[in-house]
């Protein structure tokens, strides 16, 4: 386990729920609120390192493409392909 700092707009978080007005109910509320999410990711199917690679790959070349100069062409066809694997992937 480790330990982390979070700052939140307690008022914020007042108007969520009006009952987390203690900085020891918001506490636990922001710890179920983490753990929730954590678990939601764990639980999501991993990826095959095949998979990571190419997701790494296209993402290095997007940036590489967008750094430079382009022709309307050329950010048409990264756009594209960034759409197509939208749709392909999810």
């Amino acid at each position: 386990m480790c330990t982390v700092n979070i700052k939140v707009d307690d008022a914020l978080v007042c108007r969520i729920n009006p009952g987390l007005s203690s900085r020891e109910s918001i506490n636990k509320w922001l710890q179920g609120q983490v753990n929730a999410m954590i678990e939601e990711m764990a639980a999501e199917d991993t990826v095959d390192l095949e998979t990571a690679r190419e997701m790494t790959h296209r993402a290095v070349n997007r940036e590489y493409a967008l750094d430079r100069d382009m022709t309307p062409e050329q950010l048409y066809a990264v756009i594209s392909e960034e759409i197509d694997d939208i749709y392909a992937n999810g």
